[in-house]
Order: C-alpha cells, then structure tokens, then sequence
C-alpha cells in the first residue's frame, strides 16, 4: 500500500481501519455483500419506477384515446368540454 501524508486525524482513522478490514477476509466478504444487496436492491426499485412510468404512460394514452374517439363520435357537440 502507498503511504500518504496525511494531516486530518478523521482520514487516518478512516484509512487504518480501511487498511485492517481489507486485511480480513471475511470482511471483506461481507461488504461485497452488503454492496450486491445494495445495488440489487437500487435496480428493483429503479425497475419499479419505470415500469411504473410505463404505466401511467399507457392509461394516459387510452384516455385520451377514448376521448378522441368519442369526439369523433358525435360527442362534440353534446355540451361536454374536454
């Protein structure tokens, strides 16, 4: 590992204790895992929001489309305003 100078004692700590947990193994290990859940759970709710943007997408279509469609029908003149 380089040695850095460093002056901040918050960073030291942070980087000995970087420098002994990267030493262990099985820490190591288990903030692999931690990461991997926290990224597979990111993308299910990224997927969620877009299927959900989908969604809304397709029934703002349909009623607008209906709503073309019934204007097209007569329905234009029946006193509704759209």
């Amino acid at each position: 590992m380089e040695v850095i100078e460093v002056s901040e004692p918050a960073i030291k700590k942070a980087i000995t204790v970087l420098d002994m947990l990267s030493r262990d193994s099985q820490a190591v290990r288990l903030a692999e895992l931690r990461m991997k859940k926290i990224l597979d759970e990111k993308s299910l709710i990224e997927g969620a929001r877009e299927e959900a943007r989908e969604q809304e997408l397709k029934e703002g279509f349909k009623k607008y489309r209906e709503k073309f469609i019934s204007y097209g029908n007569g329905e234009r003149n029946s006193g509704k305003s759209y």
